[in-house]
């Protein structure tokens, strides 16, 4: 993001945006819409292709097992991603004001929200993909 510091006749600092191309709206929508296509269809051959690798339909539970080991990396990935988030979270403010998510009036409010969204990705990793079920694992095991 090209940012450019300048101080009004106040004193108190400016951040102007350089002008960007802006982004049809249809071309967006274009683009989730098509995500929403292709991830399902993702999904649907991962399945299959775990199926076969497991015997067929026939043997569902090691569909599920093949499904289990394949949790942990899922998870790993999370995780490295949303370190990934936090630890950008300036370019990632930046990216979203360049599709106009971010208004820039809005661009010190977001970077300050840094802290917030690292404990809301960090809530969502460990209930949501980790899970209470393996978290009560781990003490019942012990």
């Amino acid at each position: 993001m090209n940012r450019d510091d300048e101080s009004n006749h106040q004193g108190e600092k400016v951040i102007k945006f350089a002008a960007k191309k802006k982004r049809s709206k249809w071309k967006t929508a274009l683009f989730f819409l098509a995500l929403l296509i292709v991830i399902p269809i993702i999904c649907f051959a991962l399945a299959a292709i775990f199926m076969e690798f497991a015997g067929g339909e026939k043997n569902i539970n090691a569909v599920f097992l093949s499904f289990e080991r394949l949790h942990f990396i899922g998870v790993t990935v999370q995780a490295l991603l949303i370190a990934l988030i936090i630890a950008l979270w300036p370019k990632v403010v930046d990216f979203l004001v360049s599709w106009n998510w971010v208004k820039p009036h809005e661009y010190k409010k977001a970077l300050d929200m840094r802290p917030k969204v690292a404990l809301f990705l960090i809530l969502y990793l460990v209930l949501i993909p980790i899970g209470p079920g393996r978290i009560w694992g781990l003490f019942i095991s012990s």
